[in-house]
């Protein structure tokens, strides 16, 4: 949402030219944004825009903060009559494009998840700001991203510091269904208006994407995803997540004490609990539970199974190497399924995950790396009961 100037579009092609900017075409219907290029080097693009007075302060911090995630400002230019932006061009797509466009991107949940991460980790720089910077319009057209998937957030025209001295918002800005009830005149905006922002954008992007559902552990970080837009946009902001370490602990992003304000989540992904009893649905604990007795049952089998591995020893040193075999198999057996289940984000150790995919080819390369490591692992563990078995 940008305020129309006084200034003619001539006067403010005019000062670019003076700046050193060719003009090249309108990006916004409003053309207050424009694609321009630098006189001096054909390659290089940026983006203008004229701005409201009042916003240029904000604009200057911004400037000096230089945060990551946001689009880089070069310079500001101002006089009486205008201020126009000079700030970096990103070429790629928003959020709401890439859900027409390229939903496989989105259809698995681990780049949901780094959507959000990547959302906090902007809200918590801008928040960390003196006075802090809210930006009040959070929504799928103001997150873009380039063609390697890095996240910006776009946009500042109706933000605002907030520095507590009001009791609410002088006028009502922001996107209907994105915005906060308190943009709309109930009480001051604070961080805690990005996070309905954030959770609205999100409660969209899933009700606009057909998830696979091929393993159980997506089905849990969906639900969980849901809890999280629900109570970021609670109507009190009070029973909305009071600051980012305390989103991030909810979503496993983090570890550590659940602060005071997180009373009345459902479920905490930060906690230790095993798959298949981290939703407490009754379904899902009893396929864990299954699975568990079938390792165990696999690991006593092939306990019992190796009769001759160790000629020429007594039966009492058979049966306990083969009882330190077989509870080795067991932890390889939960370790491997722990790994395909993701358990506290297990497939961020590995750098073989973390190739961007679409969903189900994400779930087949999980699959087979899963079943690589249980040979690996498997192998590995008879070369070193043989290694033990000749020093004992």
């Amino acid at each position: 949402m940008v305020n129309k100037m006084n200034s003619s579009k001539e006067m403010v092609i005019e000062k670019l030219n003076n700046a050193g900017f060719d003009f090249i075409d309108y990006i916004d219907k409003h053309e207050n944004v424009m694609k321009i290029q630098s006189k001096d080097d054909s390659e290089e693009f940026r983006v203008a825009k004229t701005i409201n007075t009042i916003s240029a302060g904000l604009y200057e911090k911004l400037c000096e903060a230089d945060i990551r995630g946001v689009p880089k400002i070069f310079d500001i230019i101002k006089d009486e009559d205008i201020v126009i932006i000079i700030e970096e061009y990103i070429e790629g797509k928003t959020l709401d494009r890439m859900i027409d466009e390229e939903s496989s991107y989105l259809r698995n949940i681990s780049n949901i998840e780094k959507i959000v991460s990547d959302l906090l980790d902007i809200l918590e720089k801008l928040g960390n700001l003196n006075p802090p910077i809210i930006h009040r319009d959070i929504k799928p057209g103001n997150i873009m991203f380039d063609s390697d998937k890095n996240l910006y957030l776009l946009d500042f025209n109706i933000s605002r510091e907030h520095d507590g001295s009001k009791v609410k918002d002088t006028f009502a800005m922001g996107t209907r269904g994105f915005a906060a009830p308190e943009q709309y005149g109930f009480s001051e905006s604070d961080i805690r208006t990005d996070f309905y922002g954030l959770g609205a954008t999100i409660k969209y992007l899933l009700k606009n994407v057909i998830f696979y559902q091929t393993f159980l552990p997506d089905k849990e970080r969906l639900d969980t995803l849901n809890e999280f837009t629900e109570k970021c946009m609670k109507m009190d902001k009070e029973d909305r997540f009071q600051s980012v370490e305390e989103i991030r602990y909810f979503l496993g992003y983090t570890s550590g004490k659940k602060s005071a304000g997180a009373n009345g989540i459902k479920k905490e992904k930060g906690s230790f609990a095993i798959p298949g009893f981290r939703s407490k649905n009754p379904a899902y604990m009893f396929i864990a539970v299954i699975s568990y007795i079938f390792s165990a049952f696999f690991s006593v089998t092939v306990m019992f199974s190796d009769t001759n591995s160790y000629e020429g020893f007594s039966k009492d040193k058979i049966f306990a190497l083969n009882v330190i075999s077989s509870i080795i198999t067991y932890a390889i057996c939960i370790f491997v399924m722990f790994f395909m289940m993701n358990y506290r984000g297990m497939h961020s150790w590995f750098r073989f995950t973390k190739k961007k995919c679409s969903g189900g080819e994400h779930k087949l390369r999980i699959i087979l790396w899963a079943l690589f490591l249980f040979i690996v692992l498997l192998f590995t563990e008879a070369l070193i009961m043989v290694i033990v078995s000749r020093m004992i």
